[in-house]
């Protein structure tokens, strides 16, 4: 390591950890990175943290050529600069700051993580070259289109919740993609997802969906999460076998059926619906935990589930026997 290992801020001495190479200085109130004397000596920094200051711009990191992580989230960055230099970067975490649009970027081709999540940025952009990019997280932006990710075919997770994105499109080329989060846009429609057959874990909460389709393909899901539609029916489930947790809550469902084949399934939610029967649950051999919370159930007539552990049915119109009954039954504890 480069002898000079010390660097102050406002007077006070900071050391680079030497075990790995890292300085942290977060919460300093750091406004302008030249603040930090001596900072540019450390040319063998692998690894720097600066989140929770108030930097405003990036800038004296050019001869930190051995960076590969940089943290500055919780500032007030407003545009991504000055880092083509820093080519060994594999990690940027650039959350919660104001950014606007995605730039400056293009020389980083070593990058894996950028985390670009809470800021301001309106299109997806600037990300073209970034080639061995695996995890991409643009939460709660402004973002109203999926666009210019075709490049990124090693990217395994991608997270674009908190958006006002309309339209599933612009995946065709991610056949890595091993999870997708489009938690909380404007989706009415599953569609061009056929291309994503290793997607493990697909978020669709809190969108405008109105019917389950457009996931055939996707036989290695896992996880599938579309509570907080305008689902009417469960259709389109038969080819996830694999399928271990379906969240259907807050839709407008009024019957359980179609999902007698997901013999994996360990985990149903299906709370704040319109479901007034419980039946068509009896091949999920391996259901854990099922939440039927805030439906119109009035009666019970018993569940077949040798591996049942969490049942959750509060909030129904079931008479006081039928849930003695029920607790006196299953012996499992009723939530």
């Amino acid at each position: 390591m480069n002898d000079i290992s010390i660097v102050k801020v406002r007077g006070r001495p900071y050391s680079v950890n030497p075990i790995n190479n890292s300085l942290t200085l977060r919460g300093k109130n750091i406004k302008i990175i030249r603040e930090i004397e001596g900072i540019e000596s450390l040319i063998d920094l692998v690894s720097l943290d600066l989140a929770g200051n108030n930097i405003t711009h990036i800038s004296a990191l050019d001869s930190l050529k051995n960076l590969t992580s940089l943290n500055l989230i919780e500032n007030k960055i407003n545009k991504i600069e000055d880092l083509q230099n820093l080519t060994k970067l594999e990690v940027i975490n650039l959350r919660n700051n104001n950014i606007k649009s995605i730039e400056g970027l293009e020389t980083l081709e070593n990058l894996t993580h950028l985390h670009l999540s809470n800021n301001e940025i309106e299109e997806i952009d600037g990300v073209d070259r970034n080639r061995h990019l695996i995890a991409l997280s643009l939460m709660n932006n402004k973002i109203k289109r999926i666009k210019r990710l075709n490049n990124l075919a090693e990217l395994i997770s991608l997270s674009i919740r908190d958006n006002f994105i309309k339209k599933i499109e612009g995946l065709d080329n991610l056949k890595n993609l091993q999870r997708l989060d489009l938690t909380n846009n404007k989706i009415q429609k599953i569609e061009n997802l056929e291309n994503l057959a290793n997607l493990s874990r697909l978020n669709l909460n809190s969108n405008e969906i109105s019917v389950i389709e457009g996931l055939v393909n996707l036989t290695k899901l896992y996880e599938l999460e579309l509570g907080g539609n305008k689902i009417e029916e469960i259709t389109g489930l038969e080819t996830l076998r694999r399928l271990y947790t379906l969240v259907l809550g807050c839709n407008h469902i009024r019957e359980i059926k179609d999902i007698e084949g997901l013999e994996n399934l360990t985990e149903l939610d299906l709370a704040g619906n319109l479901i007034s029967e419980v039946k068509g649950l009896d091949s999920l051999i391996s259901l854990y935990d099922l939440d039927l919370s805030r439906n119109k159930i009035s009666e019970f007539k018993g569940l077949h589930n040798p591996n049942l552990e969490k049942l959750w049915i509060r909030d129904n119109p079931l008479p006081k026997e039928a849930k003695d009954e029920i607790y006196e039954k299953y012996f499992k504890d009723i939530y």
